[in-house]
């Protein structure tokens, strides 16, 4: 069997480091804040009870397509993005209990050079013009394998 990861067909392939996708509610919560409505009057507004809306808050429940499109109606955030926000943190969260410790394949690697040890007018070591595309960098295949 080989080891090799399938191709991504060109598609986006970053993946948030494990536990750096904040929960859902916590873009509800700067919603509220930032219009100056409570918990209560979201609960009123979307046929829900302010203990839901709590729990969506803090994590501890989902969104749903249907309190999505709850929400869309009274936010003016489209359905899409709560569900978005929905489907990112459950992702990241499946990562850290299917993958403790283990980096993902996807996610970006350290630099060659640190670029803050260098002001903006300098060239970077071993470039022509402060670029350094090209320089001291690790290809990847299009299979994703290392060469």
């Amino acid at each position: 069997m080989s080891s090799r990861r399938p191709r991504s067909l060109g598609l986006p392939t970053y993946e948030p480091a494990p536990g750096s996708v904040p929960p859902p509610g916590e873009t509800l919560l700067e919603w509220l804040e930032q219009n100056h409505q409570t918990q209560a009057w979201l609960a009123r507004k979307i046929g829900t009870s302010s203990k839901h809306v709590n729990r969506i808050i803090k994590g501890h429940a989902a969104y749903t397509a249907e309190m999505a499109l709850r929400m869309a109606t009274v936010t003016g955030i489209s359905a899409r993005f709560w569900m978005h926000l929905q489907a990112d943190y459950q992702i990241n969260q499946a990562r850290i209990q299917l993958l403790p410790g283990e980096p993902t394949p996807a996610e970006p690697q350290p630099a060659p050079h640190h670029v803050s040890d260098a002001s903006p007018a300098e060239p970077l070591p071993g470039s022509a013009g402060g670029s350094t595309v090209g320089d001291n960098t690790t290809a990847a295949d299009p299979g994703g394998t290392e060469v």
